[in-house]
C-alpha cells in the first residue's frame, strides 16, 4: 500500500509513518520544517520505501504538487493521514486573531487542501482510507479556544467526508487523542523549558482515568486499525477516542 502522512516528520505522524514502514508499506511523509524532515529521514534508515516532501500544506499549490506526485504512482493512494497541526494557548481574552488564524489554518486548511487535491489518487487506489488526527478537545474543551474549535471542526469534516466519499468506496474516520507526549505544546511556545513541560505532564496524568498520558504509538496503532480494510472495512464516519478515558473523566 502507498500511504501519505501529513505532519509525518514528528510526533504522532512520525510514529504512524514508522509503523507503516515497518510493515513494508511505501510512505510519503509531508513535513513543514527541513530540520524535522532530515531527522526523520535519518531515523527511518535506508532499507525502507520512504519519501519526504517539505512544504506548507496551507498553500493549495503545494497540496496539488503532493497530490500530483501521488497520483503518478501506479497503485494510487491507499491511505491518507491528515496529521498536520498546531496549538495555541488561552481563551477568548488571551488569544489574538493571528493565533486563531494560525491554528485554524494549520489544523483545518491543511486537511482540506490535501484531501481535496488527493481525491484522484485515492480513487485510483480503490477502497482507500482517510484518517484524520483530531483531539479529545473536540469533545471536552481544553484551555486553547482555537485548538478546541478547530478539532471540533475536524470531527465534522470527518463526518462530512465519510458521507460524501462513501460512493467512491473511500472510508473516512478520525482518532481523538488525549494528551500525548509529543513536541506539539513545546513547539508552539506554551512552555519555556523541559522542566515546566515535565511538570505539566505529571499534572495531566491524573486528568486521564487510566493514570498516564499517551505515547505516539498508542495513537498510531489506532490509525493502523482504521486503515485496515479487513478489520475495519465497515467503519466510516467514526470518531475514535484514544485518550485514556479523558473524554469521560
Amino acid at each position: 500500500m502507498i500511504a501519505c502522512v501529513a505532519g509525518g516528520t514528528s510526533g504522532i505522524g512520525a510514529e504512524v509513518a514508522r509503523l507503516l514502514l515497518e510493515r513494508g508499506d511505501e510512505v510519503v511523509v509531508i513535513g513543514r520544517g527541513e530540520d524535522h524532515a532530515a531527522e526523520f529521514r535519518s531515523s527511518a534508515g535506508d532499507d525502507v520505501a520512504l519519501e519526504v516532501m517539505v512544504g506548507d500544506l496551507t498553500d493549495p499549490e503545494f497540496a496539488a504538487e503532493v497530490a500530483a506526485h501521488l497520483e503518478a504512482k501506479d497503485k494510487g493512494l491507499g491511505l491518507l493521514v491528515n496529521g498536520a497541526g498546531s496549538i495555541s494557548g488561552g481563551g477568548i481574552r488571551d488569544e489574538s486573531f493571528r493565533d486563531w488564524r494560525r491554528v485554524m489554518e494549520a489544523n483545518l486548511d491543511t486537511a482540506f487542501n490535501l484531501t481535496r487535491a488527493c481525491l484522484g489518487a485515492l480513487e485510483k487506489a480503490g477502497d482507500s482510507v482517510i484518517v484524520n488526527i483530531s483531539s479529545v478537545c473536540s469533545l471536552r474543551p481544553c484551555s486553547s479556544l482555537s485548538y478546541s474549535v478547530s478539532k471540533a471542526g475536524m470531527d465534522m469534516f470527518t463526518r462530512c467526508l465519510a458521507r460524501d466519499l462513501a460512493p467512491a468506496k473511500i472510508r473516512v474516520n478520525a482518532v481523538n487523542p488525549g494528551v500525548v507526549r509529543t513536541n506539539l505544546q513545546k513547539s508552539a511556545g506554551l512552555f519555556d523549558d523541559d522542566e515546566s513541560y515535565g511538570a505539566w505532564v505529571e499534572e495531566m496524568k491524573s486528568a486521564h482515568p487510566l493514570g498516564r498520558i499517551g505515547e505516539p504509538r498508542d495513537i498510531a496503532e489506532a490509525v493502523l486499525y482504521l486503515a485496515d480494510g479487513e478489520r475495519a472495512g465497515w467503519v466510516t464516519g467514526a470518531i475514535l477516542s484514544v485518550d485514556g478515558g479523558r473524554a469521560v473523566a
